[in-house]
């Protein structure tokens, strides 16, 4: 488990591999309400591949819902925030470069 944001849970799968160039995550996001979003950005690109649940990504000002079997690349310079909807967790595979 890797603490990156405190309300994620983050698990890092290549932490034990050297000299990697992207850093690929499985991701568990809660589901919380639209006041409670907590924005972030950071240098580099973003890639999501969605496993469970539905997963509202705010990212600038716009808003988009993804499902399973659904992805997303976006510059992660940009601020984006996640929550889960429906009352239930999201989880899906993250690959930040």
């Amino acid at each position: 488990l890797v603490e990156r944001r405190k309300d994620y849970d983050y698990r890092n799968l290549a932490y034990t591999f050297t000299g990697r160039k992207m850093e690929p995550f499985l991701i568990r996001v809660p589901a919380k309400e639209e006041n409670a979003l907590t924005f972030t950005s950071h240098p580099g690109q973003e890639f999501v591949y969605m496993l469970e649940g539905r997963l509202e990504v705010t990212l600038g000002h716009k808003k988009l819902v993804l499902e399973p079997g659904d992805s997303l690349y976006f510059d992660a310079s940009n601020p984006h925030a996640l929550r889960g909807l429906d009352g239930r967790d999201a989880q899906f595979l993250d690959v930040i470069l």
